[in-house]
């Protein structure tokens, strides 16, 4: 049968809208399921954004590790008919998230080298400032040679003055520590003094030149109050003295410190003895005589002749 052609009143066999539904894109309008149509180029302008995205991402896949979005499929995910599982604005937004994860991680890293260089600005500040050395003057800084010759002649007094004051405080440091050693040496032979009443044979045992080489042994020893005390009880103890002399600075202040507090404590004096119970007096007979009737009968008899039992 021959086609007829359709006029306008004549309805079409095809479904309303079948180009549009066989696209199988989503809706476009919150208001209704009508989906909306793009023009052509509307597609084409987000195909080459979409493209665009993806060669960004390959761009700086080199750079930095790729950023997994939460919810985001694998990479070359597909469905098992071979289309897409994702639509292409989707991949377009998790690549945009991609991205602001990975901006994110950049500007982390660069505070935290801001924060380093800030901790290291810090530190220079609170250092206490070198000092500063004035440049000797320049000819060419001047207008004449007289103010050159008398800027030349103030920067050498200056730097002359500046010279003579440091060796000065160098030498007072250096006097104010003799004169701290001589003192805390005069205070510590008075104690051995007052010691080597009680312990007349203490240079005998302490001065031996094997003893007290650890030079912060001896320094901690001379400053205790109970110093000459300290250095008797280890030159008796050669043990613990070589045990305290290998150990480090700190440890050595430590255990002469020990050694001070045991020295200090009294020692308990021994427990004395417990005396042994008082045995319980028998009771006796008051008369001197011993019962009749626990005598015998030799000493009954002997009792009977000597008048035993008879009445005055």
């Amino acid at each position: 049968m021959p086609a007829q052609p359709m006029s306008a009143d004549t309805p079409s066999t095809a479904p309303p809208y079948a180009d549009v539904l066989t696209r199988n894109e989503p809706p476009r309008s919150a208001t209704t399921d009508m989906p909306q149509i793009a023009s052509e180029e509307e597609v084409a302008d987000e195909t080459v954004d979409n493209a665009q995205n993806v060669a960004d991402v390959a761009d700086t896949s080199t750079e930095t590790p790729e950023v997994k979005v939460e919810g985001e499929p694998d990479a070359g995910a597909t469905k098992t008919g071979g289309e897409d599982e994702v639509s292409p604005q989707q991949r377009a937004a998790w690549t945009r998230l991609r991205n602001q994860a990975k901006a994110a991680e950049q500007a982390a890293a660069t505070l935290a080298g801001k924060v380093d260089q800030l901790t290291e600005i810090v530190a220079k500040l609170t250092a206490p400032p070198p000092p500063k050395e004035v440049p000797r003057p320049t000819r060419e800084t001047f207008d004449s040679p007289e103010a050159y010759d008398e800027a030349l002649e103030k920067w050498s007094a200056d730097r002359a003055t500046a010279a003579a004051l440091e060796t000065a405080k160098a030498d007072q440091a250096k006097a104010e520590q003799t004169r701290q050693a001589a003192t805390l040496e005069a205070s510590f032979q008075e104690r051995v003094d007052a010691f080597e009443e009680d312990h007349p044979d203490y240079e005998e045992v302490v001065m031996k030149p094997d003893l007290f080489t650890n030079p912060v042994m001896g320094q901690a020893i001379k400053e205790a109050d109970d110093g000459p005390e300290i250095a008797y009880y280890l030159a008796q103890n050669r043990a613990e003295h070589d045990r305290i002399s290998k150990l480090s600075p700190l440890k050595v202040v430590y255990e002469i410190g020990k050694i001070s507090t045991k020295l200090a404590t009294p020692v308990a004096p021994p427990p004395k003895p417990v005396p042994k119970p008082i045995s319980p007096i028998r009771a006796r007979n008051t008369a001197g005589e011993k019962d009749p009737a626990e005598m015998s009968m030799a000493e009954y008899t002997a009792w009977r002749a000597a008048g035993g039992g008879k009445s005055n």
